[in-house]
C-alpha cells in the first residue's frame, strides 16, 4: 500500500485550496465581466445623453444667432438656460458613470491578477524586494537643499501669505463678483466650502492607503513575515527620499508660481475679465436664493465629514481584523465592534441621504446663480484655490520633519534587509488590500482637479462613498 506522508497530505491539502481558489476566482471573473459590460451599457447611455444635450443646445444657439426680435430672443435665451442646467447634471452623471466602470475595470483587473497566480501558485512563495534607491549624492544634495536658509525663508512667508496681498486682493475680487453685497460672503463661502470638501475626498483616498500600508508594516514585524517587512520598509524609504527631492527641486518653483497666479488675478485689469453688467446683473439676482440654499448644500458636506469619520472607524477595526482572519469580511462580521461601527456609518450614510434629498428642492436656486458665472471668471476661481492650497500646503511644512523621516526610514530599511522572512497568507491579503486602494488613489488622482472642478461649479455630485 502507498504511503502518504503529513508532507504529502499538506501539499495536496495546498494543491486543492489553489484549485478552489482558482474556481472561484474564475467564478467573480465571470461575474465582473457582467458587471463590467453593464457599468460599459451605463456609460453608453450617460454620453449618448449628453451628446443629445449638446446638440440642442448648438442648435438653440443656431437659432439664438438668427432671431430678429428680442422677444424672439429672450424665449431662446430661456430654453438655451434650461438645456446648459440639464447639461450640467448630465455632465456628473457621465463623470459618474466613468468612474463607476473605472472602477469595475480595476477591480476585474485584480480578480484576473490574483486568478494568474492562483493557476501558476501551488503553496505560499517567499518573496523579497530588493531597494532601488536614488543615489547617495541625490538625497544628500535634497538633504542639504531642504535645510537650507532660503527654504526655511519660504515656509515661513507661507505662514502668513494668506494675510497678505497678493491674497487677500484677489479674494477681494472674487467676492466682488460672485457675492450678493460686500458684506454678505455666503456664497464665496460657499465656494471655498466645495473646494475643501473635493480636497477632503482627495485626503480620504490617500488616508484609506496609509491605514493599510500601516497595518501591513504593524504584521510585518513578526519574525514570520520579514519579506513584508522589508517590502515596506523599501516603500517609507522611497516615499521619503520622493517627499524630499520633489520639496527641493520644485518647492520654491511651485510657490512663486502660485504668487504669480494670485498677483495676475488681483491686477487692475485680470485675465479674465470682470462680468457685464448684464452679467453682473444675473449674478446679483441669483444670489439671494443661492445663498439660501448653500446652507443646505453644506448641511450635506457637513454630514459627508461624519460619514468619512465613520467610516474610517470602521475601516481600522477592518484591517485590524485582517490582521488575523484573512477570510475577513467587514459587512458579515458580527463581532460587536464591527456591528456598532458598521451601524454607525450606515446611521451616517442615511443622514447623508437625508441632506442630500433636502438639497434637491433648492438645487435649482444654486443652478442659476452657477450659470449666471461666466466661464473665465470660474476659471480663475479655481486658479485661486490652486494658487492658496499650494501657500497652505507650503506653511504647513515641517522641514526638520521631512529631513528626520528620510534618515528614520533609512535605518528602518538597514534593519527590514537583516530581518526578511517568508510573507504569510496574511500578509498577501494585506498587500493586496494596499495595492487595491492604492490603485483607486491614483485613478482618483487623475481625475481629482476635474471632479474638484466640476464640484465646486455645481456640476458634481455632492454625494460621498
Amino acid at each position: 500500500m502507498s504511503v502518504t506522508t503529513p508532507l504529502t497530505t499538506l501539499a495536496v491539502d495546498e494543491m486543492n485550496a489553489a484549485s478552489a481558489e482558482q474556481t472561484s476566482l474564475q467564478s467573480q471573473l465571470g461575474a465582473q465581466d457582467v458587471a463590467v459590460s453593464a457599468k460599459l451599457a451605463t456609460l453608453a447611455m450617460a454620453t449618448a445623453t449628453l451628446a443629445s444635450d449638446n446638440l440642442l443646445e448648438l442648435g438653440l444657439r443656431q437659432q439664438l444667432a438668427q432671431v430678429v426680435l428680442p422677444s424672439d430672443a429672450d424665449t431662446v435665451v430661456t430654453a438655451l438656460e434650461a438645456v446648459l442646467i440639464t447639461e450640467q447634471a448630465d455632465r456628473a452623471a457621465v463623470a459618474a458613470a466613468t468612474d463607476d466602470l473605472a472602477a469595475a475595470q480595476r477591480r476585474r483587473a485584480r480578480i484576473a491578477g490574483d486568478l494568474a497566480a492562483a493557476t501558476s501558485a501551488v503553496g505560499v512563495t517567499t518573496q523579497a524586494a530588493v531597494l532601488e534607491a536614488a543615489s547617495d549624492l541625490l538625497v544628500d544634495a535634497a538633504f542639504a537643499q531642504v535645510g537650507s536658509p532660503e527654504m526655511v525663508a519660504l515656509v515661513a512667508a507661507a505662514g502668513t501669505a494668506t494675510a497678505e496681498v497678493p491674497y487677500t486682493m484677489a479674494l477681494a475680487w472674487i467676492k466682488a463678483v460672485v457675492d450678493v453685497s460686500a458684506g454678505d460672503h455666503t456664497l464665496s463661502d460657499l465656494l471655498a466650502r466645495r473646494n475643501a470638501e473635493a480636497h477632503l475626498r482627495d485626503a480620504d483616498k490617500t488616508a484609506a492607503v496609509a491605514r493599510a500600508v500601516a497595518q501591513l508594516a504593524t504584521f510585518a514585524t513578526s519574525e514570520a513575515a520579514g519579506a513584508t517587512a522589508l517590502s515596506a520598509a523599501e516603500a517609507a524609504y522611497s516615499t521619503a527620499v520622493a517627499g524630499l527631492s520633489d520639496i527641493a527641486g520644485n518647492l520654491m518653483n511651485r510657490y512663486g508660481a502660485a504668487l504669480v497666479t494670485l498677483t495676475a488675478i488681483a491686477a487692475p485689469e485680470p485675465p479674465a475679465r470682470p462680468p457685464t453688467d448684464a452679467e453682473r446683473g444675473a449674478i446679483v439676482t441669483a444670489a439671494p436664493d443661492a445663498a439660501v440654499a448653500s446652507a443646505k448644500e453644506i448641511a450635506v458636506y457637513d454630514a459627508a465629514v461624519a460619514l468619512r469619520v465613520s467610516q474610517t472607524a470602521l475601516d481600522v477595526l477592518a484591517l485590524a481584523a485582517m490582521a488575523t482572519d484573512p477570510d475577513f469580511d467587514v459587512m458579515t462580521s458580527t463581532d460587536a465592534a464591527v456591528v456598532a461601527a458598521r451601524t454607525d456609518r450606515d446611521t451616517k450614510a442615511t443622514a447623508q441621504g437625508t441632506a442630500e434629498a433636502d438639497l434637491v428642492a433648492s438645487r435649482s436656486a444654486l443652478d442659476m446663480w452657477e450659470a449666471a458665472i461666466p466661464p473665465a471668471v470660474k476659471a480663475q476661481i479655481m486658479a485661486f484655490f490652486d494658487a492658496g492650497t499650494v501657500i497652505t500646503q507650503v506653511a504647513a511644512l515641517d522641514l526638520t520633519a521631512v529631513r528626520t523621516a528620510v534618515t528614520d526610514a533609512a535605518l528602518a530599511l538597514a534593519t527590514a534587509r537583516q530581518t526578511a522572512a517568508t510573507k504569510t497568507q496574511v500578509g498577501d491579503r494585506l498587500e493586496a488590500e494596499v495595492a487595491d486602494r492604492t490603485a483607486e488613489a491614483t485613478a482618483w488622482a487623475t481625475v481629482s482637479d476635474a471632479r474638484r472642478a466640476a464640484l465646486v461649479n455645481g456640476e458634481g455630485s455632492t454625494s460621498w462613498s
